[in-house]
């Protein structure tokens, strides 16, 4: 595992979040019918021991449900992606979180062995 450190994303990180989400072609996620803008809900950025930036996730509070709505893990097997999920899943447990879901698409094969595993 790549020794990581894990920081709320602030506001002088939105542009590069921006920047990851275009690259996936739009400046939002759809996710059961409806937009939600990375830039605009709550996440977590994962850097390594020179400071780059190597994760990213991003998930909004409903109540008591959290959604993920992105997880980038810009270096493979290296325990930055369950990292991430670990924090978000530790951080809304305190606020009263009952539930931690996420979509995937069924053609994003490394995502689902990822998801299985953990």
């Amino acid at each position: 595992m790549t020794k990581i450190r894990i920081c709320p994303v602030g506001a002088e990180d939105l542009d590069w979040v921006q920047e990851i989400v275009r690259g996936w072609g739009a400046d939002f996620v759809v996710t059961r019918g409806r937009k939600v803008y990375p830039t605009e809900i709550d996440g977590f950025i994962a850097t390594d021991e020179s400071g780059e930036k190597v994760g990213l996730v991003t998930y909004e509070i409903i109540g008591d449900q959290c959604e993920i709505v992105t997880l980038d893990a810009f270096l493979k097997t290296r325990g930055i992606g369950t990292a991430l999920v670990e924090k978000v899943a530790e951080t809304v447990k305190q606020s009263g979180c009952r539930r931690l879901w996420l979509i995937t698409t069924n053609d994003n094969l490394e995502a689902l062995r990822f998801y299985l595993r953990n």
